[in-house]
């Protein structure tokens, strides 16, 4: 076998091996049962705020010393914790312990799903009503 053809299979196994890759992600990402179905649109994402963050960080300060009461939007995107910039989920504080599997504090992290409903949101520029 010479080197043109040995790199030509090569190419073709690391295709295939990316696009298996990319179908398991799929289907876990769609199989992913534990996770409620949310809309990566403000209303899904502040459903999911609601239901997996307000019992730590609702009135009173939670880890990091966060709480989101009232005015969601506002806390989010210019409060004292700037915790998500819109088009950097990167660069977002909110997606980043979301993603590295630090919140909930405690509890088993969120399901992947959600957290990616969250971050195509604030890919997608954090759209707010």
């Amino acid at each position: 076998m010479n080197a043109a053809t040995t790199g030509r299979h090569l190419a073709l196994a690391l295709t295939l091996a990316l696009a298996l890759a990319g179908c398991a992600l799929e289907y876990e990402y769609e199989g992913d049962a534990s996770a409620e179905r949310y809309e990566p649109t403000w209303d899904g994402v502040a459903l999911l705020l609601e239901h997996r963050c307000m019992n730590c960080h609702g009135h009173e300060p939670g880890a990091g010393g966060v709480s989101l009461p009232g005015d969601l939007v506002g806390d989010l995107m210019s409060g004292a914790h700037n915790l998500v910039v819109p088009g950097d989920a990167e660069g977002s504080p909110l997606w980043q312990v979301l993603a590295e599997g630090r919140m909930p504090t405690g509890n088993r992290a969120l399901p992947m799903a959600e957290i990616e409903h969250l971050r195509v949101w604030i890919e997608r520029g954090a759209v707010l009503p």
